[in-house]
């Protein structure tokens, strides 16, 4: 079963995430911010990392840029799930190495659980 680290502040997005990766079959470990989300992805043996870019006490792409540092984290998948909808914005986090960069305002669980086990290799 694969384990799936969702990192986002807002709970109501955490928690449905988390539920409909379950629902999925998935082992999901949870954080709300990129402090929460960088010790779990050191701690934690993780097959992907789906996070928001714009959190308090660290933003998704710090973290991004810290778990790129470490010799696990340089291949695991990442799928960034984000309000922020501007072209730098985008341009710089797929720069980092995230796999997937998805919008929140169009986010359509189907289409978020395909990009998952393409990430997956599955």
């Amino acid at each position: 079963m694969a384990k799936i680290l969702v990192v986002d502040d807002d709970k109501l997005i955490r928690d449905g995430l988390s539920e409909m990766l379950r629902s999925e079959q998935y082992e999901v470990v949870t954080a709300t911010n990129g402090n929460e989300g960088l010790e779990l992805a050191i701690k934690e043996e993780l097959d992907l990392i789906i996070t928001d870019v714009l959190m308090p006490e660290m933003s998704g792409l710090d973290m991004i840029n810290e778990i790129r540092k470490d010799k696990r984290g340089k291949k695991l998948p990442i799928i960034v799930l984000s309000n922020d909808e501007s072209t730098s914005s985008i341009n710089t986090v797929l720069k980092e190495g995230v796999t997937v960069y998805l919008a929140k305002s169009g986010f359509e669980p189907r289409s978020m659980i395909e990009q998952i086990k393409v990430a997956l290799g599955h």
